[in-house]
């Protein structure tokens, strides 16, 4: 048999596996089933993402009492491991072009066990390097999640934002477990803060059960597929040859390097993942040093986990009307809206902290950490809408390789800053530059994409 031979025989028994699926009759209310599990695995998300942050201040008291440094010693040099992790993680948008290839589906199950995985290893982390392994585990399988991707690709056009808002409000209120873990597991010393990995690890497992039994293939995924393959494999190497003449991308075939030169090429999604960039510059700004200023300003640990407490609860309120923002204005004016009140929310609760009722404070934080997100998911939205369904999974995976560049960098100008500056003025300055910044360039260089139909696009 002739290499040609076994490449159309394996893509015929490709095409009647995708066949296969989609002759599945899909269940009455799947969408609703869809949506629900993908708010579960959003909640698992979100508990995974806010862990390091919610316990910061207690990996650095851990840390710093088992090594015998000072506390922004251990503090400079954990953000210096964050450094490491990310360099480490730049292998995980090549994990995630795979779902252009393998589905959906499996990527989803594979990428919720390893966010179990390595909050299991965050319970075992005794020593720095099993935190360090833990964390880089985790931190792998959370930058590779495609949650957004399914929504986008089974909502209707004009629901599509809203759909995930719901989702996303939902799933945020997993971050009260931190809080609630702090006040009902932790004992005073906060030395067995370990123990709150417990719950998350348990919710992983029944995740990857109901993506496993519950969840089906995307039906956008389905249909593009199985129309390439579906063409005799003779008239796509001509196509194929043409689109060399005419220096086009044949988004159908290879990997990260197909999505990068097809990038290039497309001034949208060019422009929106250079944006995305600035954006993350600021990241920590927003999301990094919440405990670390509040134990500066002299709040106590039970009145940090008060805050915590709120910041959940306004941070999903605000995705939750995001979505109906979105659909009814357009995601440029979103983005505008909650970057305004991100950055309002942030002034306040450093300025309020440890002089007002935490409660206070860690509301203003919830419109800071929540708003600075919907910010982000929007963003994601917009990546989600200008591209190919056949290529959109590499797209978000070459997106994803630059993002965590940019979070590289980030974290580098940060650990240099945090021993030579106040951290109001970190937070401050770094939030109201890069926000800056992003939006005029946002406003400037992208179209709007609301009501986009992904499968013309």
């Amino acid at each position: 048999m002739t290499k040609t031979e076994k490449t159309i025989a394996k893509e015929q028994k490709e095409l009647e596996k995708w066949k296969k699926m989609k002759e599945k009759p899909m269940p009455k209310g799947y969408l609703k089933l869809l949506v629900a599990v993908i708010a579960v695995v959003f909640f698992l998300d979100s508990m995974a993402t806010d862990l390091h942050g919610g316990l910061s201040e207690l990996e650095v008291l851990y840390f710093s009492d088992r090594l015998s440094m000072p506390y922004d010693t251990v503090l400079a040099l954990m953000s210096m491991l964050g450094m490491l992790t990310l360099v480490l993680n730049l292998a995980a948008p090549f994990y995630k072009a795979l779902a252009d290839k393998i589905g959906r589906k499996k990527i989803f199950m594979i990428s919720t066990a390893g966010m179990g995985l390595g909050l299991l290893l965050g319970y075992f982390s005794t020593n720095l390097f099993i935190y360090v392994v833990g964390r880089t585990i985790l931190t792998f399988f959370v930058i590779t999640d495609i949650q957004i991707m399914y929504i986008m690709e089974v909502a209707a056009p004009e629901k599509r934002a809203r759909l995930f808002s719901i989702a996303k409000f939902l799933s945020l209120l997993g971050s009260l477990v931190i809080p609630l873990s702090r006040d009902f597991l932790l004992d005073p010393s906060g030395r067995n803060w370990r123990d709150i990995c417990v719950v998350p690890t348990l919710i992983a497992i029944v995740c990857v059960f109901l993506i496993a039994f519950f969840v089906r293939e995307s039906d956008v995924f389905l249909d593009a597929r199985i129309s390439y393959l579906e063409k005799p494999y003779e008239q796509r190497m001509r196509e194929r040859e043409e689109m060399k003449k005419h220096h086009q991308v044949d988004t159908n075939k290879g990997g990260l390097t197909t999505a990068i030169r097809y990038v290039a090429k497309e001034r949208q999604l060019r422009n929106i993942i250079l944006i995305y960039c600035v954006f993350l510059l600021g990241m920590n700004s927003f999301i990094a040093y919440f405990n670390t200023v509040c134990l500066k300003s002299g709040m106590s640990m039970d009145d940090i986990t008060k805050a915590l407490y709120m910041y959940p609860v306004v941070a999903a309120l605000s995705t939750l009307s995001a979505g109906f923002v979105s659909d009814r204005l357009g995601r440029k004016m979103t983005c505008l809206i909650y970057a305004v009140i991100s950055l309002t929310g942030m002034g306040i609760y450093i300025v309020t902290a440890g002089t007002i009722s935490p409660f206070i404070t860690g509301i203003f934080y919830g419109f800071c950490n929540g708003c600075y997100w919907v910010v982000g998911d929007t963003m994601g939205i917009m990546l989600n809408e200008s591209s190919k369904t056949e290529v959109r999974a590499r797209v978000q995976a070459a997106a994803g390789f630059l993002y965590l560049l940019a979070s590289l960098l980030s974290s580098v100008i940060y650990s240099a800053l945090i021993l030579q500056l106040d951290m109001t003025l970190i937070c401050l300055g770094g939030g109201i530059l890069t926000m800056g910044i992003m939006l005029l360039l946002l406003f400037a260089g992208v179209k709007e994409t609301k009501g986009v139909n992904l499968e013309q696009v």
